[in-house]
């Protein structure tokens, strides 16, 4: 419904084959079948791209539909978003990688927080309108640097999943919080196989959660999913579902019948395309592969997911040129057209309406923008601007309330000083 996150030693590697080979780079979409059912700031391992990092270089911004509302000259106000709820302080830190959580009647946001000497991950709970409910708490430790989260709502409370430790080596933890945040029993450890696990994503199909993530070996990478029981804590890993890449990453995942459905970024030197498989619940691959994206570095500035019964749709980042692309797959996963370009932009979510239309939150070097598009592929209207126009916008979030589009970003006057906001548009 969610950066560049790659160590030193794979950037070197994609940069050499981006000049020696002919690389391919894809998004893999990936459909797994369970037997119950069935999205970014000079940081390394965000589940979003980084405005410091990477600001989705390409054509400029503005061109038309683009741009939202005027914005108010005394205010700077565009009358999009009216009620933004400001849900970190202003204070100077740096706020970054917002994620929403909105189902079973409970909403929320998880993000990560750079104030104090070691970034962790802080939750918030908030009414459907993005209304703060209560204080904000801390869900990792403060002694361990953690990485962007992922946060869904599941019974009892809420669910956060997040890397920590150090470059290289970083485990996955999951929490359940209870309504007010607080973090209810001990963490539990996903992945500490020695290997370095970072960008988790998270999907609630009412009876499981899924996490998958991406795990890094050496210099090449994968996803990663294992399946939660929330009332027991009962970890059933699903181990590796896809194929290896110097770059895998951006993993968004969302439930299907059936099983979960995911999509990722993934780039090899020697241009093995990303796959598309069916998965079993227990793991074994029954089909696939379709490829996403076919441009080089396709996905690599962000990826969002959404499915609404009857069109799977992928909203993705060409990183040679900057735009955001939509593409549209049926039921059995057949392209239902050619992706399309979106807008020049970067770090897309993506979240689905009771009509079945596909809200697309990203940024691009001005202002946060929220997209609507319809089942085929059309916009509904242009692009509007969600953050104010004197605040850069990065990375956020987007879900579906019965009051419109919820939505969340991060952004500031500077890149040292970033905060966390929420709204709800019709």
């Amino acid at each position: 419904m969610p950066f560049i996150r790659t160590t030193h030693v794979r950037a070197v590697y994609a940069l050499v084959g981006s000049l020696l080979l002919a690389s391919c780079g894809r998004v893999g979409f990936e459909s797994l079948a369970a037997d119950a059912r069935a999205p970014d700031a000079g940081v390394p391992d965000t589940g979003r791209l980084d405005a410091a990092t990477m600001d989705g270089s390409g054509p400029p911004e503005g061109g038309p539909g683009e741009t939202g509302p005027p914005a108010d000259a005394a205010t700077g106000d565009t009358g999009v978003a009216a009620d933004r709820h400001e849900i970190t302080p202003d204070d100077g830190a740096v706020s970054d990688c917002p994620r929403l959580a909105a189902g079973l009647g409970r909403y929320g946001v998880a993000w990560r927080d750079q104030r104090g000497p070691e970034p962790r991950v802080w939750f918030r709970p908030l009414d459907e309108n993005g209304a703060p409910t209560g204080p904000e708490a801390a869900v990792s430790p403060a002694s361990a640097s953690a990485g962007c989260p992922d946060v869904a709502s599941v019974p009892g409370g809420f669910a956060v999943a997040w890397a920590e430790g150090s470059p290289d080596a970083r485990d996955l933890w999951l929490a359940f919080l209870a309504p007010d945040g607080s973090v209810v029993g001990l963490p539990l450890e996903v992945e500490s196989g020695g290997a370095d696990a970072e960008a988790p994503a998270l999907a609630f199909d009412g009876a499981r959660l899924a996490v998958a993530w991406v795990e890094t070996r050496g210099v090449n990478a994968h996803i990663e999913i294992s399946l939660i029981e929330p009332m027991s804590r009962a970890i059933t890993p699903l181990g590796r579902q896809s194929d290896d890449g110097l770059f895998v990453d951006h993993v968004d995942i969302v439930p299907v019948p059936g099983g979960f459905a995911y999509a990722h970024y993934r780039w090899t030197m020697g241009g093995q395309p990303a796959q598309l498989h069916t998965v079993a619940a227990d793991g074994t691959r029954t089909g696939g592969p379709v490829a996403i994206g076919e441009a080089e570095g396709a996905g690599a500035g962000g990826i969002g997911l959404g499915y609404n019964g009857r069109v799977f749709a992928v909203a993705f980042v060409t990183i040679d040129s900057g735009p955001i692309a939509f593409a549209r797959f049926a039921n059995d996963l057949t392209p239902l057209s050619a992706p399309v370009d979106l807008a020049s932009g970067r770090g897309p979510a993506m979240a689905v309406d009771e009509g079945g239309h596909f809200g697309v939150i990203y940024a691009d070097r001005s202002a946060a923008r929220l997209a609507v598009l319809s089942e085929d592929g059309l916009s509904m209207s242009p692009p509007l601007s969600i953050s104010a126009p004197d605040r850069s916008a990065s990375h956020g979030d987007i879900a579906r309330v019965d009051s419109g589009w919820l939505v969340t970003w991060a952004g500031g006057t500077s890149g040292s000083s970033q905060e966390v906001r929420v709204a709800v548009l019709p």
